[in-house]
C-alpha cells in the first residue's frame, strides 16, 4: 500500500492509500495441437501443472519450456514419445519376405511399412487378388501396414509351377516311333518327389536306356530327356540238306 500525508504545522491535513495490482501474464498449455488450459498468473510466478494429457499410442514425457517462473505469455507444449509394438511374420516355404522394418520388436506407433512378398524358385504368385496384398507388375506382392499394435503378417502362399518333361527317342525309325510306348510323366513340380524313368518299348526295338535316369525331387525348369533304342536284327535264314534242291 502507498501512503500519502500532507503536514502543516505538524498536522496531517490529507491522507490517503491505493494497492497497485502485479502484472499478470497468460500460460497457454498445447497438446496435440488443442488447447487444453489457459492459466493468467502474477507477473514472476509459475502457473501449475495440468493433468498430463493423453495421446493414443504415446507417453506423455512432459512439457516444453520446463514449468517455470515466467514473465511473459508463455506456450507449454506437451511432448509425446510413440509407444513400440512388435511386427512379427507367419513364413512359408513358398515366398521370402521382406521389409525395411530393422527392429521388428520395437517398432513405433503409427509408422508406415511396405512388406513385400516374393515367390522362391519353383512358385509363382498367379492369383491376382490375395487379401491385404497388392499385385505388382513384376509379379511380387506389397502389402502395406499401419502400426496401432502388435502385428502378425501372414505371408500368402504361392503355387509350384507346373514344368514341363518332353521325351525324345533315337535309334527308331521314323516310322516306327508312333509304335513307342512311354508311360513315365509329362509334367512335375518342385514339390514333386524324385521322379524315376521307367523304360519305354517298342516292337522291333530293344530300349538301351535314359541319357538321365532320373529327376531329382527340388528341381526347377522345363527338362528334355532323350530314350535310345536298338533293332532287334532277325537271325538269318540258313539253309539244310533237306532243302538243297536235287
Amino acid at each position: 500500500a502507498l501512503v500519502v500525508s500532507k503536514e502543516s504545522e505538524s498536522k496531517v491535513l490529507a491522507s490517503f492509500s491505493y494497492e497497485i495490482e502485479p502484472k499478470r501474464v497468460t500460460a497457454t498449455f498445447i497438446a496435440d495441437g488443442q488447447t487444453v488450459d489457459i492459466q493468467e498468473v502474477p507477473y514472476g510466478t509459475a502457473p501449475e501443472e495440468p493433468k498430463d494429457p493423453v495421446k493414443t499410442g504415446h507417453t506423455f514425457t512432459g512439457w516444453n519450456p520446463e514449468i517455470g517462473a515466467i514473465t511473459a505469455d508463455t506456450t507449454y507444449t506437451a511432448q509425446f514419445e510413440p509407444q513400440t509394438f512388435e511386427v512379427s511374420f507367419t513364413l512359408n516355404d513358398t515366398v521370402e519376405i521382406s521389409s525395411h522394418i530393422s527392429d521388428p520388436k520395437h517398432v513405433p506407433y503409427g509408422s508406415k511399412w511396405e512388406i513385400k512378398a516374393t515367390a522362391k524358385p519353383g512358385y509363382e504368385l498367379t492369383s491376382a487378388t490375395y487379401e491385404g496384398w497388392e499385385k505388382q507388375p513384376d509379379g511380387t506382392l506389397i502389402r502395406t501396414i499401419t502400426v496401432t499394435g502388435d502385428t502378425t503378417v501372414v505371408a500368402p502362399v504361392a503355387t509350384p509351377v507346373v514344368y514341363a518333361i518332353s521325351y525324345e527317342f533315337t535309334g527308331v525309325d521314323d516310322g516306327d516311333k508312333s509304335k513307342i510306348q512311354n508311360g513315365n510323366p509329362t509334367t512335375y513340380t518342385i514339390e514333386s518327389g524324385t521322379i524315376t524313368f521307367a523304360d519305354a518299348t517298342c516292337e522291333g526295338y530293344a530300349f538301351k536306356g535314359w541319357d538321365i535316369a532320373k529327376i531329382d525331387s527340388g528341381s526347377t525348369g522345363d527338362k528334355t530327356v532323350t530314350g535310345a533304342f536298338k533293332a532287334i536284327k532277325e537271325p538269318a535264314a540258313t539253309c539244310t540238306d533237306t532243302e538243297i534242291p536235287e
